[in-house]
């Protein structure tokens, strides 16, 4: 070290005292360097592992050699914050707070995620009566219980008129008339008809020569060689299912049942259809007095003519008539097929065992299910009307008031 023009001093470059002070400065930096090393290894860092600069510690060389501007820094920052925030930070703070409430009242607004399902209750109804099965229009007859002239009776749909028929048209037309007086009229008519028909197919087959007598004979004559002790009384029992006296029994049993139901309608049904076969057989018979084949009988022969077959009209009126009303009350597949095995099987056994008996020509029965099936539509088309008159003028009372 020597002096220097201005009073100055400088250090000599080979004076061996500045290398030993170069030394000792960076001996003093390398310990400052491995003190920082161990702490940061002791005490892991704030905010380590989310991103933020924990910035120097307080312990540390660095810490400690930029703690002054660092507070300098703080200072002004701090007078900065004080000041009231109207862009920046704070502006950017108060619309985080905006945008958390609005958030809140969003999420307040919002429904549940998994509300309770809000289940549909459908009205209470009445339990519908098993005659609904066959509903002829939901604006008429939604159920078979309707009003009839306000007598409160409940009728098979079956039985009623359907919308635009004939017996609709004619029940409308006829308005001014009773129900009863519109059924009768029906019944006359299909009555006069049905005898017209049966007198008239009676006629030919006496009166006009042709290969159906001689059918008739031979048809006869095979059924005398089958006769057994068996089958005579076998088809005893099958003749007595058409006689008068079975036949009325049950039609009375039936039509007391039906009432007991308040089934009005269907108790105009058998009653009509059966008084419309008997009328027409008894007509016939006065008008064909068509003899009784010419072979050994079974039977006593009743007063009346061969001609039509009485006990095979009389059974498919009151078998197939009471099967079509217990189908329309029933909703069992099964019920319904055993009834109408019935209808079906007890006719043809009565036929069967009028002809094996000697009682009937087979063009006798022939045309007993023509006079059974006459007297059945007839039957049906007269109650219909009957029902369509009551529902008009029903209908008309209530628009009157």
């Amino acid at each position: 070290m020597r002096g220097t023009p201005g009073g100055r001093r400088c250090v000599d470059a080979g004076d061996p005292r500045v290398g030993v002070a170069d030394e000792e400065r960076q001996d003093a930096e390398n310990d400052a360097a491995d003190d920082d090393a161990q702490q940061r290894e002791r005490e892991p860092e704030a905010g380590r592992g989310v991103g933020v600069d924990p910035g120097p510690q307080e312990g540390t060389a660095r810490g400690r050699v930029g703690r002054g501007l660092a507070g300098d820094d703080a200072d002004r920052a701090g007078r900065v914050d004080r000041r009231p925030a109207t862009g920046g930070e704070g502006t950017e703070d108060a619309g985080d707070d905006r945008g958390t409430e609005e958030h809140e009242q969003n999420q307040r607004d919002l429904p549940e995620e998994n509300p309770t399902p809000e289940v549909y209750r459908e009205p209470l109804r009445s339990k519908p009566s098993p005659m609904s099965i066959l509903s002829r229009d939901d604006t008429r007859a939604t159920t078979t219980e309707r009003t009839a002239g306000r007598s409160g009776t409940r009728d098979t749909p079956l039985l009623e008129a359907r919308p635009d028929s004939f017996a609709d048209r004619l029940g409308d037309r006829w308005r001014d008339h009773s129900p009863i007086t519109a059924t009768a009229v029906v019944a006359i008519t299909g009555l006069v008809v049905m005898a017209v028909v049966m007198v008239g197919l009676g006629l030919l087959l006496v009166h006009v020569p042709s290969g159906l007598g001689r059918w008739d004979a031979s048809v006869n004559e095979w059924f005398v060689t089958q006769r057994t002790t068996t089958l005579n009384s076998v088809t005893r029992w099958g003749s007595d299912l058409g006689a008068t006296l079975t036949i009325v029994g049950i039609a009375f049993v039936a039509a007391v049942t039906l009432a007991i139901a308040r089934l009005w309608d269907a108790v105009r049904f058998v009653v009509i259809s059966l008084v419309v076969e008997v009328s027409v057989f008894l007509i016939s018979t006065v008008f064909v007095n068509r003899p009784r084949p010419d072979v050994p009988r079974l039977d006593v022969s009743p007063p009346t003519s061969s001609y039509p077959s009485g006990h095979t009209a009389a059974a498919i009126v009151l078998y197939v008539a009471l099967a079509l009303i217990v189908s329309a009350l029933t909703r069992s597949a099964f019920l319904r097929t055993i009834l109408w095995i019935l209808a079906i099987a007890l006719p043809i056994a009565v036929g069967l065992s009028r002809l094996y008996r000697g009682m009937h020509h087979p063009t006798d029965v022939m045309a007993s299910v023509i006079l059974a099936i006459g007297a059945l539509l007839f039957g049906l088309f007269a109650v219909r009307t009957g029902s369509a008159v009551a529902e008009h003028r029903r209908h008309g009372a209530a628009r009157a008031r």
